[in-house]
């Protein structure tokens, strides 16, 4: 069971009070106590953490502006520290860091990779000068992850950087700084439950830490979120639920604690998963209400306008999909399936066998395996009344059901007959199922096979959620050479 570390105490009076505030979302209370700091560079550190906290929570308008001209600020500042001050190298990474990350976001890609540049020269550099120092260990990790599953549309990255990264070198800086750091160490924490969950398929690894942190402080927004999210990783809806009901008064309007929109938008895919789709509208309006940003706007919209359409509302619907026209794009997977969904279901709209397969979907991510089996099993029956599109997800389909209820023959067989398809419209489904195919291979110790599934999962380009697979591949690709790797002489 994964347990919190315990703290180190904090060196400087008012750290914790900070830290905490920042923890339970309490922005202003933290922005507040960093004026009390005597010490120059914690106080800008620190108010650096809570602006981009803030813009990661909110983005709200402006932001990224207000962000940059604070940062030169900030780097102007601490760049007059004597040079033999151990903080100095590290908290200025840390802010081109952050600067660069919002840039990324914002597709400003050349200024972002100039940050991210001088983000990775300064922390290696606080770490050969003060190896005592643990603090540049947590970015150390992060590129040392990053660089290691880098997305093919990152690249760019990877090419100014210069540096391939290695994925269990940058787990365990960031066990490291989990336990042992003194500033903001749960941010280590956070980060490697979103590696464990979104990029390692470790599902059951990333809960338990979710969780660690959600009872370690339970009136946190931020840690229910967490929690929240890792029950739908592990596709248990019905927990998922639960934890939104039982947390809707501290999710309500009021308090020291921002908002923290992202909630509503999970707690909607719970429902949607669920199949309750007037519940899931309702939570998609809130966090389309009150998140004002670009990351997961589309997707939420998508969703809505298909709650509607699996609830016989097309001219409803419709409605819904035409907003995608002024939606700015966003670097994130799920937007740009929904952007291209969006516009397609306006120039044709799903026929039932589509809207079938979308709902088998839904019960399948909800964890509702047998539900999902039993609405594909009509089309199993035939599938050569099917598109070659649709034949292509109903094969990808039942071959995710068999996997997740471990009938591992019919999952293999599934998924085979979705690689021999030929579809014009859903390649994205045929490469997933040989990453799938490469999990199954490596369960079942074909180490040989299960590394040519991930290498030909990765040849293919030009497809939707493109880079949360080759991530995922490539981290797995990591974790064979790890498991194969030749003892070092002694």
């Amino acid at each position: 069971m994964a347990t919190i570390p315990k703290a180190v105490p904090a060196s400087v009076p008012g750290l914790a009070a900070i830290e905490r505030a920042i923890e339970h979302l309490e922005l202003e209370s933290a922005a507040a106590k960093t004026l009390q700091l005597s010490d120059m560079k914690l106080r800008l550190y620190y108010q650096a953490r809570i602006m981009f906290i803030h813009f990661l929570v909110a983005e709200p308008p402006g932001q990224l502006d207000r962000f940059i001209s604070m940062s030169k600020n900030t780097l102007s500042a601490l760049e007059k520290l004597p040079s033999d001050d151990p903080q100095k190298e590290w908290m200025m990474a840390e802010v081109f860091f952050m600067r660069g990350a919002l840039r990324a976001l914002h597709q400003q890609a050349v200024t972002a990779a100039v940050d991210m540049k001088s983000a990775c020269d300064l922390a290696y550099r606080s770490s050969k000068k003060y190896p005592q120092e643990l603090e540049h260990q947590k970015l150390i990790g992060i590129f040392q992850v990053a660089m290691a599953t880098l997305p093919r549309k990152l690249q760019w990255l990877g090419n100014v950087l210069c540096f391939k990264g290695d994925l269990q070198t940058g787990m365990t800086q960031l066990e490291t700084i989990a336990r042992k750091g003194r500033m903001l160490p749960n941010e280590a924490w956070v980060l490697l439950f979103y590696f464990e969950k979104n990029l390692l398929s470790h599902p059951e690894q990333a809960h338990r830490r979710a969780k660690a942190l959600r009872d370690h402080y339970p009136d946190s927004k931020l840690y229910n979120y967490f929690l929240l999210s890792s029950y739908l990783e592990l596709r248990d809806i019905d927990a998922a639920i639960q934890l939104a009901k039982l947390n809707a008064p501290l999710f309500s309007k009021g308090g020291p604690a921002f908002d923290l929109p992202i909630w509503h938008y999970t707690v909607g895919k719970a429902y949607f998963f669920r199949l309750e789709y007037p519940n899931a509208i309702l939570e998609f309006d809130q966090f389309l209400d009150t998140y004002k940003g670009r990351t997961l706007r589309a997707d939420a919209l998508y969703r809505k306008g298909v709650s509607l359409l699996l609830s016989g509302k097309q001219s409803e619907a419709n409605k819904v999909f035409v907003k995608f026209a002024g939606l700015p794009e966003s670097e994130f997977d799920a937007d740009e399936y929904a952007l291209k969904q969006a516009a397609s279901y306006l120039v044709k709209p799903p026929s039932r066998i589509d809207m079938q397969l979308y709902g088998a979907r839904n019960l399948f991510d909800g964890g509702y395996y047998q539900r999902a089996l039993d609405s594909l099993s009509p089309l199993l029956s035939s599938p050569q009344d099917l598109s070659e599109n649709q034949r292509t997800e109903l094969f990808y389909r039942a071959g995710r059901v068999h996997h997740a209820t471990n009938d591992l023959i019919m999952a293999k067989a599934q998924y085979k007959a979705c690689l021999l398809t030929q579809p014009d419209g859903a390649l994205w489904m045929k490469v997933y199922a040989m990453y799938y195919l490469g999990q199954i291979e490596e369960a079942e110790g074909n180490k040989d096979q299960a590394r040519t599934m991930y290498r030909t999962a990765l040849s293919h380009d030009e497809y939707p959620y493109q880079s949360g697979l080759e991530q995922r591949a490539k981290a797995a690709l990591a974790g064979l050479k790890k498991t194969t790797a030749s003892p070092t002489p002694r």
